[in-house]
């Protein structure tokens, strides 16, 4: 095509807005299309109500396959396929803490990182009395 011919990257990554409630399970999804280059590797990161500060937390790699970065979390786990450009992450009986953004980023040769951010957001019960009402998370 016109835009290879010209050097231009057409290849993009594909995620969503995810909504779910508190003790649930979720999938954030994370898919590279259009591309010919080369996976080098997949890598997560999350800035949480418990994890403030942006942090790699999650990686895929071709032979070693999926690795925590900072500390086993048994609610996520690896549900895509690394050989189809699918990053996608399931995290089981989702908390308050878990609530924010996750980033995906598929690292390609030879053009380097291509990411999305997959917001995670928690329903809230909304308790009202008489006129004032409040959102109420259950921790």
């Amino acid at each position: 095509s016109l835009l290879t011919i010209c050097g231009l990257s057409t290849q993009s990554v594909i995620g969503g807005n995810k909504t779910v409630a508190q003790g649930e399970t979720v999938v954030l999804p994370c898919k590279l299309i259009d591309t010919t280059e080369t996976l080098s590797q997949i890598s997560w990161q999350r800035t949480t109500r418990g994890k403030p500060r942006n942090e790699n937390f999650f990686t895929i790699l071709p032979k070693d396959g999926p690795k925590f970065v900072d500390g086993y979390d048994e609610r996520f786990r690896y549900i895509g396929i690394f050989d189809d450009n699918n990053g996608s992450l399931q995290l089981s009986d989702v908390t308050l803490m878990d609530e924010g953004i996750y980033t995906c980023i598929f690292t390609l040769f030879p053009s380097g990182n291509h990411k999305t951010e997959i917001p995670l957001n928690l329903l809230g019960m909304m308790l009202c009395l008489y006129k004032y009402c409040l959102c109420l998370f259950i921790i």
